[in-house]
């Protein structure tokens, strides 16, 4: 056979398949699907002589032996019908230039609507035998410049082994089918297998037929389809799973006796998949191992030269390790010391330190809705180092098997030790839905007797009350239109807080009804109270000329700076006409002061799973519109004013608005919604995971409130100006704020702290500190900052009226806390409370 310049070709043709995946001038979503049919093309072998399709066909007695074979379980699923994944896997896998006389390719294909490779059928399950030398012989006759040159040559590489009718690539026996007939005909020294598609973890398996009303493998269907298989007693060199979410300890222990080794990612992965060049030296391989870990590093590296391709517009977010599957029962074993020392130990009185354990543990496919639902793996070997009311050395036992078996792990995410376990916490009530199927596959009695105990006690009696919890008043700021707020809690009900964030609505007087505005995450707590800022911006379409043609629409703000937002996707045809759409969750990124936002990362939205996975390879420029849906919904109180979650809010309306991509833009502008419009309430979560609201507080209410003449500068450390001192009427529940603006006169970064504070001469254990944006919290040199202090309902209901307040400033070098200057602030006011009794 002739041998052919491999390298120089791959690059060529992959540049070609590149240009129709990952071009902005490429939409797969162009087209518009009728049916599940493909139009067949007749006569697509004649350009084959017989000499080319000698030894293709016949009996396996007449293949020879090959080194290698690699069977590819490729469900295409909406990843192919919608966005062309599989093609390119496909194309990649054709491109990689592996030596037919020793390594065999075989793909399945089936489970897709729609395949962009012309003549793949959709209502066929087929087998083909991927041959590049025959590639690589139509490319040098061809020169194919184009996608549309190309993808008939691609087809033509693609043998056609077995053809059969449509039958689920969810069902175990089509897989089992698969094997088998891959082992009888195709003889090979070693065999592996890659199960390609959506992947949900031990609950919610792999290959998802969209053909067959979402049929998928479960873990037990695999385990099953393995253990009938031809290689129930001749082990698989390697199963991989070019899918999201299956690096899990109960995937791993189900197939163990069925493979050496598993590659699997913890986390989601994009929707480029594995990078299958991998298969160009596979025969070179010196064993399995090695295999798994080139997959591993061209996995790593092709996304690391998309994101640079990008101008690292684009950030992956990557896990894909390696399993010695031999070494899983001495996991299991170590698994079983350390969940029955932790049940033993596990108490209503001390669950909450567990769960912040448990919620500080790298976890993977969280859900970007708060409606999805969570698929809670946790990384094992992560979660085994935080635990502490367990058996120290039996953790420590647990950390080293798992090191043991993942040989091999590239990730660019914190905690990830490249295996995972389901560990219910944020779907915690879901779990009585999984859990006669995860009982068949759970490999550690001890955990499974555990993490039902655990779950008990979290879907139990809530461990704090937060019934009558109400916003604090709101202080303006005078640097920017910002409003303080916060909230004060008990001893009981803090400790028992997980999270808090701060919800800010939209009033609709004539239909009695809230509209979401902003959520915003960060919020700082003391030992009572919490506080979170909201700056007046809410995010609107705009014109051209940055005129708001919309109202304000929902957005959550992250951590990193950027904004999340829930929005449909539209493709037109050159008549307006609807041609496509798509669920996605936009990241936003405002660019400057101004407000204007870029979309960057984009997540489809997967309707199996619920959830918005970054394994859609989806591209903005591909589209001409982005709806949004701007929810109006009516309370629902839990109890003494305390609201409900929003999700659980009465909805009274549903407004749609559309975004034209072409001359309309997105933009979080400044002070555009009225004050007496907007209300905010904080959004609570205790461990167990129930969501509350506090009653909202509109931000226009009318507080007794006397400005007072405050100027302190002592020309080297501070200027403190804009004083005010606040309370809110609300009969015994009434609460003060006490509120300035504090400057930073100092050449280095300062934290300033407000104590010995003193109401009428009478000594508070009042304290807060005023939070700048140094690197330490602290404010820099010349910025200014409010600095709040809320004075609680029980402080003030002493008083029948206020007529001075004391305090002393303290100015600290913001790392070591050394006082850097005592500050004596005196202010003195006639204000009368006697309306709180």
């Amino acid at each position: 056979m002739k041998k052919y310049d491999y390298s120089r070709m791959c690059l060529t043709l992959l540049a070609v398949v590149c240009l129709l995946f990952f071009s902005p001038a490429h939409s797969l979503a162009d087209t518009k699907i009728e049916g599940y049919d493909v139009p067949q093309r007749s006569g697509i072998m004649d350009i084959f002589s017989s000499d080319m399709l000698e030894g293709l066909t016949g009996d396996s007695q007449a293949r020879e032996k090959k080194e290698i074979t690699v069977m590819v379980y490729m469900c295409g699923s909406d990843l192919e019908s919608e966005y062309g994944a599989a093609t390119n896997d496909i194309s990649e896998i054709a491109c990689s230039g592996f030596d037919p006389d020793k390594v065999q390719v075989l793909v399945l294909t089936g489970g897709s609507r729609q395949w962009f490779i012309p003549g793949l059928p959709s209502n066929k399950n087929n087998v083909w035998d991927v041959r590049p030398d025959i590639l690589f012989q139509l490319y040098e006759q061809k020169q194919p410049t184009s996608w549309e040159e190309f993808a008939p040559l691609l087809r033509q590489s693609l043998i056609s082994a077995v053809s059969d009718a449509s039958s689920s690539m969810g069902a175990p026996q089509t897989l089992t089918e698969f094997l088998d007939f891959v082992h009888t005909n195709y003889p090979s020294e070693k065999y592996a297998l890659v199960l390609w598609d959506h992947g949900g973890g031990p609950n919610n398996g792999v290959c998802v037929d969209r053909l067959f009303d979402n049929d998928f493998v479960s873990v037990t269907e695999l385990k099953n389809s393995l253990e009938t298989s031809s290689f129930r007693d001749e082990k698989l060199e390697w199963i991989g799973f070019d899918a999201c979410l299956m690096a899990s300890a109960e995937v791993a222990m189900q197939i163990a006796p069925y493979a050496k080794y598993m590659v699997c990612s913890e986390e989601t992965e994009p929707g480029c998949g594995w990078n299958y060049e991998f298969l160009e030296t596979i025969d070179q391989d010196e064993d399995g191992l090695a295999t798994c870990k080139r997959i591993i590093d061209c996995y790593s590296e092709a996304l690391r030269e998309i994101e640079k391709a990008n101008d690292n517009k684009i950030q992956f977010t990557a896990t894909l390790s390696c399993i010695d599957l031999e070494k899983m029962d001495q996991v299991r074993d170590a698994c079983d010391s350390v969940f029955s020392a932790l049940n033993s130990n596990l108490t209503e009185d001390n669950y909450v330190e567990l769960a912040k354990e448990r919620k500080e543990s790298a976890g993977f496919g969280r859900a970007e809705s708060p409606n999805a639902l969570d698929f809670d793996l946790v990384d094992l070997g992560d979660f085994a180092a935080r635990v502490s009311l367990g058996d120290e050395a039996a953790q420590k036992a647990l950390i080293d098997a798992i090191q043991d078996a993942v040989v091999y792990n590239k990730t660019n995410m914190n905690g990830a030790t490249g295996l995972t376990i389901y560990f219910p916490y944020y779907s915690a009530r879901a779990f009585s839905y999984f859990e006669p199927e995860y009982q068949q596959i759970s490999f550690s009695e001890p955990y499974y007797d555990f993490m039902k105990h655990f779950n008990e006690i979290q879907t139990g009696q809530a461990q704090a009350n937060y019934s009558g919890i109400s916003t604090g008043m709101p202080a303006l700021g005078h640097k920017d239109v910002r409003t303080l707020l916060s909230v004060t809690l008990t001893a009981e009900q803090m400790n028992a807080l997980s999270e808090a964030h701060l919800l800010v609505f939209e009033k609709d007087e004539a239909k009695d009804a809230y509209a979401l505005v902003s959520y915003v995450p960060e919020t700082t707590r003391d030992e009572t109270t919490l506080t979170a800022e909201y700056v007046h911006r809410a995010l609107f379409i705009t014109d051209i000329d940055g005129n708001a043609i919309s109202p304000a629409l929902p957005y959550t703000a992250l951590e990193d700076g950027r904004y999340a937002v829930e929005a449909t996707l539209i493709r037109d045809d050159e008549a307006g006409n609807e041609v496509f759409r798509k669920k996605v969750l936009l990241y936003l990124t405002m660019n400057d002061k101004n407000g204007a936002v870029t979309i960057g990362n984009i997540f489809g939205y997967d309707e199996y799973t619920g959830s918005y996975l970054p394994r859609y390879s989806l591209n903005l420029e591909d589209f001409d519109r982005v709806e949004f849906v701007r929810s109006l919904r009516a309370p629902k109180e839990f109890g003494e004013g305390t609201l409900c979650a929003w999700e659980e809010w009465e909805e009274k309306e549903q407004e749609i608005y559309s975004l034209n991509l072409k001359d309309e833009h997105l933009m979080m502008l400044h002070n555009q919604i009225p004050l007496e419009k907007l209300n905010a309430g904080f959004l609570l979560c205790d461990y167990q995971n129930n969501w509350y609201i506090s009653a909202l507080l509109s931000l226009d209410d009318s507080p007794v409130i006397e400005e007072f003449k405050l100027r302190y500068d002592d020309e080297d450390t501070a200027l403190i100006t804009g004083g005010a001192f606040k309370v809110r009427e609300n009969g015994a529940k009434s609460k003060g704020n006490l509120t300035m603006e504090v400057k930073n006169l100092t050449a280095q970064e300062v934290a300033f702290v407000l104590r010995n504070l003193k109401i009428n001469g009478d000594d508070t254990d009042l304290t807060t500190e005023v939070y700048g944006t140094g690197a330490h919290e602290g404010l820099n040199a010349d910025e200014s900052q409010i600095l709040m202090l809320p004075i609680p309902s029980d402080v003030l209901s002493k008083y029948d009226a206020i007529t001075s307040i004391t305090f002393d400033l303290v100015a600290e070098n913001v790392e070591t806390r050394e006082s850097i200057k005592v500050i004596p602030v005196t202010v003195t006011l006639n204000q009368d409370l006697s309306f709180m009794k």
